[in-house]
């Protein structure tokens, strides 16, 4: 598999002779991996007695969905880095940098640095810990940081409707 996600071919032939051939991307399982837990979270949504499941599927799902967003930006990254000619070493340099100094690099290259105040507003560096702060809730106000953004997800249609986590015990 390669580090940055470019489709690979796998060819794999058993004892018996038989040949299978497959493509693998993880940008590719990502997506269906997020389609199938906000399946899951929907699928559990009515039924009262596993609000907890409900609860996990549609943490899973929204973890998920982060990881294949920052997954595509750094397929960005890596096709404008390769067509600028730039090492392996300069394009882990760029890669390895939040998703807000990402999208910096992107916006920069797109649009010569015009726009800049985006990436000033200090909610763009917090999308680095929102991935923690979903999968370690640790008190009220991470449910409600959770419940926000489970709405924010419906109202995208990303999710259908969920259940909130600060208004049950």
């Amino acid at each position: 598999m390669n580090s940055n996600d470019e489709t690979s071919i796998v060819i794999e032939v058993s004892q018996e002779g038989d040949v299978e051939a497959y493509a693998v991307s993880c940008l590719e399982d990502l997506w269906h991996d997020y389609l199938h837990f906000k399946r899951q979270a929907e699928e559990t949504f009515h039924q009262s007695s596993s609000p907890l499941l409900h609860k996990r599927y549609l943490r899973v799902a929204i973890v998920l969905l982060q990881a294949y967003l920052e997954g595509v930006v750094n397929r960005f990254c890596i096709n404008v880095l390769r067509g600028e000619g730039k090492s392996r070493e300069e394009q882990k340099s760029i890669l390895r940098k939040g998703l807000d100094k990402k999208c910096e690099f992107l916006w920069s290259k797109a649009f010569g640095g015009r726009g800049q105040a985006l990436f000033d507003n200090p909610k763009m560096g917090a999308f680095k810990s929102l991935g923690n702060k979903l999968v370690h809730l640790k008190d009220d106000g991470d449910f409600r940081l959770f419940d926000s953004l489970s709405l924010l997800l419906q109202e995208a249609g990303f999710l259908r409707k969920t259940r909130l986590l600060s208004s049950q015990s």
